[in-house]
């Protein structure tokens, strides 16, 4: 299985709490590791198309590294 690395740099310097969430984890939340402003996660995932968010500071939020996306049940992203 390829392991996929997710990684988010947020706009503004400090520490953030950052998680990832979606169908390949069953919707739990994982979290993002700090490696110099980077929060960064890798995951073994099959191929495929997956809904997933990240949350950031308690904020679900589209990931900004994805162009692709789909409208959720929730009026975002």
């Amino acid at each position: 299985m390829p392991e996929i690395s997710f990684r988010y740099q947020a706009p503004t310097a400090g520490k953030h709490l950052v998680g990832l969430t979606g169908e390949f984890t069953d919707w739990a939340i994982l979290d993002l590791i700090d490696i110099g402003g980077i929060y960064i996660l890798k995951l073994p995932v099959e191929p495929g198309r997956y809904h997933y968010k990240l949350i950031v500071d308690g904020n679900w939020m589209p990931d900004p590294a994805n162009p692709l996306r789909e409208p959720d049940h929730f009026g975002g992203e």
